[in-house]
């Protein structure tokens, strides 16, 4: 138990963590999902919450960041769908009203501002105090657990000659602040920085009579001076916790401490991980909102995947499926990345030919068949995942009747069916969405393409919600099981 203990503590997951954190952003497009990033920090930190208060606390700040990381998705399509509308839309005498999508550059950079300036105000009372308390939760773990690299600091020594006598003096300097002091004043750094590299091009706007063109060659040279510090911050945080990992004495009193915890407490550890699999499929939900800005999906498909790629490891310990959970995710992770960046490339070449259009736009109705066709298997064996989770962690697996037990996966199987149905039309839509907006139709009908994004949204909202609520009902039934309220 100890050895496995010390490889899941957590600080190898940690720089995978990171990675997904490690942004150097162009304008407000994020390469890097964050909200992966902060659930792959929660799971390495779960394990440390549960024998440290402060490392808790910054469990619960990554969580907040986590939602406040997808709200933004939301609010950037929106946005940039004003934006989208009011360079495709003919401004009239008078019409300076947002509510139809007309922006003058004035108006669009207070648009984008007040996004910057909202959700990067969220992110620095969320983030920095999550970050605070990680870090002071590392350095009370170091101090009651033998840790020395976490209070590692740098020592240069130089060679001092008196020019009269010829004595060598070795100078020996040690600096100011610890490892764990630099990182968390490093990390700082960063957020203030990339708050300061996204407000500042939009508020020049404002201030000043510049024009637009000048603001995007301002957000070009902050983000080329924003990349040496994401690139210094992402080298100290993976050689902090390689220096942790190399800590034995530190992880062997840390993983110890967590083995009398976890015999104290048994059932935490298998409800935690049952919750977490199945949350980060909630999450993965979620990720299926289908908004499209210029005929290009906001959030890809390939994010979802990855998503429930994350959910079948969590859960692999109590499910024979996860193998192939994850092996039709990947699958939809290729095919979901292929559509999306040929679509992008097709939306941004105007230099086809009538006959290359046509033959572009049947490559992409067939990919977006046959990511549809890999995300609807992906689906159903995920469902089957879930069930072998509720049969042997619910009520369900203390039922000695029949009939009681029939009922019960009815019950279960009537969700996953409403599910599954549900995640079909959704994939349909999707197809229909990239078919009722070929340039060759052989049937144009006008509503057809101008409600299709409507048509779309409204089917994967339908998705989501029902399979929020099975899934949340599967989360109770496992609290319910072990009653335990985590």
């Amino acid at each position: 138990m100890n050895g496995k203990l010390k490889k899941n503590i957590g600080f190898s997951l940690m720089p995978l963590a990171f990675l997904f954190l490690f942004e150097p952003r162009y304008t407000l497009i994020d390469p890097l999902p964050d909200f992966i990033g902060y659930m792959l920090l929660c799971t390495a930190i779960i394990n440390l919450a549960d024998i440290n208060p402060r490392i808790y606390e910054a469990f619960l700040g990554f969580r907040k960041a986590i939602l406040v990381s997808m709200l933004k998705y939301v609010a950037l399509y929106m946005l940039y769908s004003f934006v989208y509308e009011s360079a495709n839309t003919p401004v009239y005498d008078g019409a300076e009203d947002w509510a139809i999508g007309v922006f003058h550059e004035s108006e669009m950079a207070v648009g984008i501002l007040l996004f910057v300036f909202v959700f990067g105000l969220f992110e620095m009372v969320v983030l920095i105090p999550a970050y605070r308390s990680l870090f002071e939760g590392m350095l009370s773990l170091g101090m009651y657990n033998d840790g020395t690299a976490i209070y590692l600091k740098k020592i240069t020594k130089r060679e001092k000659i008196d020019k009269k006598t010829g004595h060598k003096t070795v100078l020996v300097r040690e600096s100011k602040r610890n490892l764990t002091e630099k990182a968390y004043f490093l990390t700082v750094a960063l957020i203030l920085g990339q708050v300061l590299a996204n407000i500042l091009p939009e508020l020049t706007t404002l201030i000043t009579n510049t024009s637009y063109a000048f603001v995007v060659h301002l957000r070009v040279l902050l983000m080329v001076l924003l990349v040496p510090i994401s690139i210094a911050w992402l080298i100290k945080m993976l050689g902090y916790c390689s220096k942790i990992r190399m800590d034995t004495p530190f992880i062997n009193n840390v993983s110890q401490k967590y083995v009398t915890f976890a015999t104290e407490n048994p059932d935490l550890y298998v409800v935690r991980k049952l919750i977490m699999g199945v949350s980060s499929l909630i999450v993965a939900s979620v990720l299926c909102l289908n908004l499209y800005v210029n005929e290009v999906k906001v959030i890809p498909g390939f994010v979802f995947a990855m998503v429930v790629i994350f959910s079948a490891v969590t859960l692999r310990k109590y499910s024979k499926k996860w193998g192939l959970v994850i092996s039709f995710a990947t699958i939809n992770t290729i095919l979901s990345a292929v559509t999306y960046f040929a679509t992008v490339k097709f939306y941004s070449d105007s230099s086809l030919s009538k006959l290359e259009t046509y033959n572009a736009y049947n490559l992409l109705v067939g990919l977006s068949i046959a990511e549809s066709v890999s995300f609807i298997i992906t689906f159903i064996f995920t469902l089957i995942m879930v069930w072998e989770v509720y049969g042997k962690h619910t009520d369900i697996s203390l039922t000695k009747e029949k009939q009681s037990y029939k009922a019960e996966k009815t019950y279960f199987l009537k969700g996953a069916a409403a599910c599954t149905v549900s995640a079909i039309m959704m994939a349909l839509a999707n197809v229909y969405y990239v078919y009722a907006n070929h340039p060759y139709l052989i049937i144009n009908i006008k509503w057809i393409v101008e409600y299709s994004s409507v048509i779309v949204l409204g089917v994967s909202l339908v998705f989501i919600g029902i399979l929020i609520y099975n899934l949340g009902n599967v989360i109770n039934s496992i609290k319910c099981y072990y009653k335990l309220d985590i």
